[in-house]
């Protein structure tokens, strides 16, 4: 009888531990990360992650403004064109009013300050790549990154859900 009581708790936690293993893994490896990102762009923008492919460049104020600013002139290059992208900054308005042209890329300003407080893995310059309502593909850019931005959302591009 004591064996049968312990085989039935053992088999309900079981049950309950596959339970939220099979829930946790439905929700895709960004499942956090697109909350918070969600509640970010509701809260300072009024929008949503699209289900459209998407991808956003953020800025926050800790970036290294004139290490980053060449590679950022980049978004200029044809091949951005072709994308639907937003470059969401917090302090950078001058640098992308006197940017030749961004007409291939949305620009959102952070007047807030809120994007340097997020419980998101922001570095220096962060591509997120969305689809489906959802981040498929968070990359961090470092000063030291030698890649081209091209390059890297090339890399992003063969991400899918």
């Amino acid at each position: 009888m004591l064996f049968q009581s312990k085989m039935r708790n053992f088999n309900k936690s079981l049950l309950s531990l596959l339970l939220i293993c099979i829930t946790s893994c439905s929700q895709g490896k960004y499942h956090q990360e697109t909350k918070v990102l969600n509640n970010y762009f509701l809260k300072v923008f009024n929008i949503t992650i699209p289900e459209e492919e998407k991808y956003y460049i953020l800025l926050p104020d800790m970036i290294c403004k004139g290490c980053m600013s060449e590679r950022l002139g980049e978004l200029s290059n044809s091949f951005f064109c072709q994308m639907d992208i937003s470059v969401i900054h917090v302090s950078m308005a001058e640098y992308f009013k006197n940017l030749s042209s961004h007409d291939c890329f949305s620009v959102l300003t952070d007047s807030t300050g809120i994007l340097n407080k997020l419980n998101f893995p922001i570095s220096n310059v962060t591509i997120v790549k969305t689809q489906n309502g959802s981040i498929i593909g968070i990359k961090n850019i470092l000063t030291s990154d030698t890649a081209s931005l091209q390059g890297i959302v090339q890399e992003m591009e063969k991400l899918s859900l």
